[in-house]
């Protein structure tokens, strides 16, 4: 199951109200074609998931969607591109969480899974993360730590066996 944020389920989002409960305030699908924006913030097709860093919460944006799930109850590895912007400290990490809804980011179940201390990624250079889980729920939510902004492209979901060995949490 892949991500790109090119999907309709994001730019019909976008154009409704409800887009707050799939994203907290602090996030948006970034337009790497509108006015003033960057393909550099991009890393394939013309949108990537962008939490701003203007506030000092954690927050939590839906990576999934009706159309687009992964199955409860099994183990995945997760990986995904990050690029870290402008930041007021390196504290905390991106991290999934299983989710009962694709409407609203905080039906959040199960336990929050660190995939990667903000601490580990380098400024202003995109840095493909993984990291493997067992599932609860179909959908899955990021929660990002405030006062970071961060740049995130194709989420990739990978079923593994239960051979694989589940990640250690970051700290």
């Amino acid at each position: 199951v892949s991500e790109g944020f090119e999907s309709d389920f994001y730019t019909n989002t976008l154009k409704t109200f409800h887009v707050y409960g799939a994203f907290d305030f602090d996030y948006e699908i970034y337009d790497s074609q509108a006015n003033g924006n960057s393909k550099d913030n991009v890393t394939g097709g013309r949108y990537s998931l962008r939490r701003k860093g203007n506030t000092n919460f954690n927050e939590n944006a839906l990576i999934l969607s009706r159309h687009n799930m992964i199955a409860e109850g099994e183990r995945y590895t997760v990986s995904m591109k990050v690029k870290l912007g402008k930041h007021f400290h390196t504290d905390g990490a991106i991290k999934v969480v299983s989710s009962r809804s694709f409407q609203y980011a905080w039906t959040t179940t199960g336990d929050y899974y660190p995939v990667v201390p903000i601490a580990d990624l380098k400024e202003n250079e995109w840095v493909e993360v993984s990291y493997t889980f067992n599932s609860v729920e179909s959908f899955i939510a990021l929660q990002t730590p405030g006062y970071v902004e961060l740049f995130i492209d194709d989420i990739k979901f990978t079923l593994v066996d239960e051979k694989t060995p589940l990640s250690e949490p970051k700290e």
